[in-house]
Formats: C-alpha cells, structure tokens, sequence
C-alpha cells in the first residue's frame, strides 16, 4: 500500500527506502517504530529530519528526539499536543529550501 502510494503521487524517484511497522506489529508511537530508522542508517536522533502532515505523527518522533518539520498544507491551527515541529512548512515542495 506504501509504495504504490508513493509511486502514484511521483515521489519514488525522491525517496530511497519507504518503512513499514507491519512487520513490528507495534505502531507510532512507539519508541521501536522511529529506531527502524537509526538501525537502517545507522544515525543519530539528531540526524533526522522527520518529515509529517500529521500533528500528532509530529508530536511522537519530536519525543523520540528528531528534528522535525510539519507539512501544514490546510493552514490548520496547531493542536495542544506535548511536543512541536520544529519546522511548519506548507508544501513538500518547500522542504528543499530547509535541507
């Protein structure tokens, strides 16, 4: 469902591997999801831009320790959650410009 998601909105020749917690049967937040991403890179929380339109998909890899940036494309307000983006941007279209 995932890839043919990305392929069908053209991002598959932007994005080198897509994760998928089906395989963990454990769901965000749970610290075991965003780690996927440490061991298959071998980096540091820090490293990591985390990128999400979705508040509260923001909130939990913000308290894993990413950086973060939210993709507010309706100009929602922001949600009283624990934990903020570090970066609202409208568009995936303006991430470039961050990186």
């Amino acid at each position: 469902m995932l890839i043919g998601a990305i392929k069908n909105s053209k991002l598959d020749c932007y994005i080198d591997y897509c994760f998928s917690v089906d395989n963990l049967k454990i769901y965000k937040p749970h610290p075991s999801v965003y780690n996927l991403v440490l061991e298959k890179y071998n980096l540091h929380r820090n490293e990591i831009l985390f990128t999400s339109s979705n508040s509260w998909d923001v909130a939990g890899a913000k308290s894993f320790g990413f950086n973060v940036s939210w993709i507010n494309r309706f100009n929602n307000k922001k949600e009283v959650l624990p934990f903020e983006s570090d970066i609202e941007l409208k568009s995936l279209m303006d991430l470039p410009n961050i990186l």
